[in-house]
């Protein structure tokens, strides 16, 4: 999975959060039909920081957080 295909999935999982005013990524808000989808995104996304391809920051620009 691409970087960019990552990042597509994983914004629908991006709430707003009353309490702090902060959008994360909440997986609660996703189908259950695309809930395994959207978690391996979100390690493709991880690897793809660990590997030092993207930064923290730019992953947060990416998805709106």
């Amino acid at each position: 999975m691409s970087y960019a295909e990552a990042v597509d999935i994983l914004k629908s999982a991006v709430k707003e959060s009353h309490l702090e005013d902060r959008p994360h990524i909440d997986l609660s808000v996703v189908s259950v039909q695309e809930r395994e989808k959207t978690q391996k995104a979100l390690m493709w996304v991880r690897t793809y920081m660990a590997r030092g391809e993207v930064s923290e920051a730019q992953i947060k620009r990416d998805l709106g957080l």
